[in-house]
């Protein structure tokens, strides 16, 4: 796991086209295998053809001498729409062209009632949690006040224990007793674990059990990279990276129509955060800051997370750390992009060439993975 400059290949062009070719089809009523059979036949030769459509599971007959008007229409569309995604980065302000445009609105099945709808109906935020953050970000703070916390909750007490006996740790003799616990792994560490434990919740659900894990991991990391560029506060690191992809708890609550071409677009390779740009006008990423901003988070923590995955457009080193954070540990979230990989690693002081692999060693949250 580390730190590289990825670029967009031909391939991964070729399978955006064929996704945004298909769900572009459907919303307009047409036969996807029909579109898609012609457009492809534009931008690949017959053996790449032939290797592609097996992959993605396209079976069509043989195509004419020329291809329908129509046809020709929604490969412009998906070219157009791929186009405008990805000159993001360097101008956040362009305007879409009108292939773009329409394309865009074809796809958009999401209102703004949807998500103000998707916000209102997030979970409270764990009140355990609220209190173990507020101890973290506090000057001053004594490690009795964050065990009367985990005494608070079985749950959170037993999960602090159960790290703490863990292999991550190593203790000779059992720990049993939550003084015990937060003697051994030291206040700053039992804080990231409470907070964890008690955030865990939110992921409960089956379907969302990926995303916890996934946000765990990237905790880890961001901790990790805070240490390696000293711009970030490792604790508050942590916790970034426990909560950089809550929106995504809201975008499970947005309509089935929504889920389903999600669903569709993923399975042929797509990346998330393009997918929910196009279909929602928005990602998870701004998403997740109005969470923060419902749930009372301090703004270094909302502009962190609503910028995690377009550093460039903040002046925040915590954005830039969660961004480099994704591209270790889940780098297919966004499509690749050396403009902003350069920014990010600019606002950390960090350099490219100099950076290591990560060190998982030092990694303590592993047992409270789903």
């Amino acid at each position: 796991m580390a730190l590289e400059y990825r670029s967009d290949s031909w391939n991964a062009r070729y399978r955006r086209l064929a996704a945004w070719s298909s769900e572009l089809t459907r919303a307009m009523g047409s036969d996807p295998e029909s579109a898609l059979s012609h457009p492809l036949i534009a931008v690949l030769d017959g053996r790449r053809r032939a290797e592609f459509l097996e992959d993605l599971g396209i079976r069509i007959a043989a195509p004419g001498p020329t291809a329908p008007a129509t046809d020709r229409n929604i490969l412009q569309l998906a070219r157009a729409l791929d186009d405008h995604i990805a000159w993001e980065p360097f101008d956040e302000e362009a305007e879409a062209s009108p292939f773009a445009a329409y394309a865009l609105d074809q796809l958009r099945c999401v209102s703004a009632s949807d998500l103000d709808h998707a916000i209102a109906n997030l979970p409270v935020f764990p009140a355990a949690a609220q209190r173990a953050i507020q101890l973290l970000l506090a000057d001053t703070w004594r490690a009795a006040d964050l065990q009367a916390i985990a005494a608070s909750d079985q749950v959170l007490a037993a999960d602090l224990i159960h790290v703490a006996n863990s292999c991550a740790f190593g203790a000779r003799q059992p720990v049993a007793s939550l003084g015990h616990a937060i003697a051994y792994i030291g206040a700053e560490r039992a804080s990231g674990i409470l907070i964890a434990a008690s955030v865990k919740r939110l992921f409960a659900a089956r379907h969302l059990r990926e995303i916890w894990n996934h946000s765990l991991e990237a905790s880890e990391a961001a901790r990790s990279l805070a240490k390696l560029s000293r711009q970030v506060k490792p604790d508050e690191a942590l916790l970034a990276g426990l909560v950089h992809d809550i929106g995504r708890l809201a975008m499970a609550l947005l309509p089935r129509d929504f889920q389903t071409r999600m669903a569709n677009l993923v399975k042929q390779s797509c990346e998330l955060s393009m997918i929910e740009r196009v279909l929602c006008g928005l990602t998870h990423a701004e998403l997740g800051a109005r969470a923060l901003e419902r749930w009372r988070f301090p703004k270094t923590f909302v502009d962190a997370v609503k910028f995690h995955h377009t550093p460039e457009r903040s002046t925040s080193p915590m954005a830039a750390l969660l961004y480099l954070t994704e591209q270790c540990t889940n780098p297919g979230e966004d499509l690749p992009s050396p403009v902003r990989m350069k920014a990010a690693l600019e606002r950390l002081r960090l350099d490219l060439e100099k950076t290591q692999p990560l060190d998982r060693a030092g990694w303590l949250l592993h047992p409270l993975r789903f």
